[in-house]
């Protein structure tokens, strides 16, 4: 099954990367419609934190297993981020950049993000399952949710950072460039 799985994303990558030459250099730069994308996104994966805290709190004796409706909101915020941010990454290599400076400026530590979130969200469905749901600071310091929100604050701050590393002359006193920035915080 993994290698199945390993040669199907490799071949998708084979043909990601071969629709134009690495003709293109340098980082791409960010534009204030895909980063207000990506911040509205982020307030689903936002949201999606605030009612699973809410329900770890005050509803615990309810809940019985990982998959519930709070996680489903969290977990699909965070898919909606990820896409946003591999979307991007797809466009830009078909555009002809190359595969590992796809990512706009300031968007490559989201993409980490990205896999810090998924690698601790599989993880937090094992911690679930192997020793229950926690409540109240016990779930605010559970080893998975500590390294969840490592991995949502590198994703929700792609924005910020694309914005203060901007070089290109965009007109930063315009309010729609800077506005994802100002949403971040």
């Amino acid at each position: 099954i993994f290698e199945s799985f390993y040669f199907s994303i490799f071949g998708f990558m084979k043909k990601v990367a071969a629709h134009k030459s690495h003709n293109v250099k340098g980082l791409p730069v960010s534009s204030s419609g895909w980063d207000l994308a990506l911040t509205f996104t982020s307030f689903w994966l936002i949201f999606g934190v605030f009612i699973d805290g809410w329900a770890h709190n005050h509803i615990i004796e309810t809940i019985e297993s990982f998959f519930t409706i709070w996680h489903l909101v969290l977990y699909t915020g965070f898919f909606a981020c990820a896409g946003v941010i591999g979307l991007r990454w797809i466009l830009n290599v078909r555009k002809g950049y190359e595969w590992r400076k796809a990512l706009p400026v300031g968007w490559g530590v989201g993409m980490v993000g990205v896999f810090v979130f998924l690698a601790a969200g599989m993880g937090d469905m094992i911690w679930h399952i192997v020793f229950g749901v926690e409540a109240n600071v016990d779930a605010l310091l559970s080893p998975t949710h500590l390294i969840l929100t490592l991995g949502g604050v590198l994703i929700i701050s792609s924005p910020m950072r694309s914005y203060w590393l901007r070089k290109d002359g965009v007109d930063l006193n315009k309010m729609k460039n800077w506005m994802p920035m100002a949403v971040c915080l």
